[in-house]
């Protein structure tokens, strides 16, 4: 009875000396729990043999002997758990504890959710969800998505980190800037600044080295700049200087009319079918700074009341303006989220999750590619790890297997691949996209601009003509 009390049965380690029939000698006994032996011999008290810990204090847990393990697990997890819809489960997390099963000899049963929908909230010292299982004792552990938080430290076992992640925000892509203003796009401000620069200086420097070398030149200034005009245009000229100065000037400002032109025009090509849009919010600050309010589905995560207890101004200005949007029964996976997609699509709000799953999930959805953005800042980014019921004294076996895994490079591979093979499940075949008078409404808006600008001249060059006719 004493055996198989909870206080002997939770220690790591456990040795029972009894008096032998020897008097001199003392008989040892262990108790291995998973194969069946709650009093198993050791050998005789021989201090040369019993030197050390571990020959004193066996292996308790070298091996579970096919024990089956009971998880408080959730499928809507990805990429750490994953219904595949035919029986089975996938998902990195599923990975790892098939390899530690198939290690330590252990099977495992799960669940798909809890029957309060929630993974675990502290309440009077009682945790809701998944965790409550495990804190009442009706599952051993959990290998979810959990952070290591201090209250979970608290009442819980937890094993050694096996990733790093954080909660990630997803905000609707801003609406895109008028087509006609991909005429700008080829050239960024500076480029364009300089253009005009050398449009505006390089007629005086020509036109300095036309008097230069002709001091009789009849050349106005005027003609000047739009001889040099002409370059940009790719418009030929009537007469060129035989002056050896001025045939450098002009064919370096020729040479670079010539690549100027050819870069916007390549550069054009490739913009013209690629919207732009405004500077999208980049930081957590950013974000709080904006109208948009946060959108999270409320299942018992610490994020919302972190927000709002944060002494950081952002991330409590966030947790002021966030709605949680309520579980629906019966219904599972990413279906919780349409509500929060239709707010993320209407422009009003950003949605928080956990940073792989919130991709996940955004892409499953039957939205255009690119109608939305993920935030570059995460917050409360930390290690996940599995969580056991308090005093579980076959954790720690746990602890060396996920560090084998981690360090050998098979947790990230696993990771890796889902979220590869996720993204290709979703991703839609790239078409391409003809060019069209969408496209085009800005060459056409100064086509227009142009023939206004030329019947205007055109018109003044009458007038002048006319007046000039008068007075003759």
């Amino acid at each position: 009875p004493l055996l198989k009390s909870p206080v002997i049965q939770e220690s790591k380690n456990v040795l029972l000396v009894e008096e032998s029939p020897d008097p001199n000698v003392a008989d040892l006994y262990t108790t291995l729990p998973f194969l069946n032996s709650i009093k198993s011999y050791i050998g005789k008290w021989d201090k040369k043999i019993y030197s050390t810990f571990a020959t004193l204090f066996p292996d308790r847990f070298k091996t579970f002997n096919g024990e089956v393990i009971h998880l408080a697990s959730d499928y809507d997890d990805a990429p750490f758990f994953i219904d595949t819809g035919n029986g089975t489960l996938g998902g990195m997390n599923v990975e790892i504890i098939n390899s530690l099963g198939s290690w330590l000899n252990f099977t495992y049963t799960t669940i798909p959710f809890a029957e309060d929908y929630e993974w675990g909230d502290l309440e009077n010292e009682t945790w809701s969800g998944l965790l409550g299982y495990i804190q009442d004792g009706d599952k051993n552990m959990t290998a979810n998505y959990f952070t290591i938080t201090l209250e979970r430290l608290e009442y819980f076992d937890i094993s050694v980190p096996y990733f790093w992640e954080g909660f990630g925000f997803a905000i609707k892509m801003p609406a895109p800037l008028p087509a006609w203003q991909n005429m700008i796009f080829p050239f960024s401000w500076q480029v364009w600044l300089g253009v005009l620069l050398s449009i505006l200086l390089s007629p005086l420097a020509i036109h300095a080295f036309t008097l230069f070398g002709e001091k009789d030149s009849q050349v106005s200034l005027l003609d000047t700049f739009i001889f040099s005009l002409m370059g940009f245009l790719r418009q030929g000229v009537p007469h060129v200087s035989d002056q050896p100065a001025q045939m450098i000037v002009i064919g370096g400002w020729w040479w670079y009319c010539l690549l100027i032109t050819v870069s916007y025009t390549s550069n054009l090509i490739a913009v013209l079918t690629i919207p732009a849009f405004p500077e999208p919010l980049d930081t957590v600050k950013q974000l709080a700074q904006s109208p948009l309010r946060t959108g999270m589905l409320d299942y018992g995560e610490f994020v919302p009341v972190a927000l709002l207890e944060s002494e950081n101004p952002s991330l409590k200005s966030l947790g002021q303006r966030m709605d949680l949007i309520g579980q629906i029964p019966n219904i599972e996976g990413f279906g919780l989220y349409l509500d929060l997609m239709d707010m993320l699509m209407n422009g009003t709000h950003s949605i928080v999750e956990t940073y792989s799953y919130l991709r996940l999930m955004a892409r499953s959805y039957d939205t255009l590619p690119g109608s939305y953005y993920f935030l570059k800042e995460q917050i409360y980014s930390g290690p996940l790890a599995f969580l056991f019921r308090k005093h579980t004294p076959w954790a720690s076996k746990f602890d060396k297997g996920m560090r084998r895994l981690v360090e050998a490079g098979l947790v990230n591979k696993w990771y890796n691949d889902i979220m590869e093979v996720e993204r290709k499940n979703v991703q839609q075949k790239a078409q391409v996209e003809k060019i069209t008078l969408y496209h085009l409404q800005g060459v056409f808006m100064i086509y227009l601009f142009g023939m206004l600008f030329s019947f205007l001249i055109f018109f003044f060059e009458l007038q002048r003509k006319r007046k000039q006719n008068e007075n003759k």
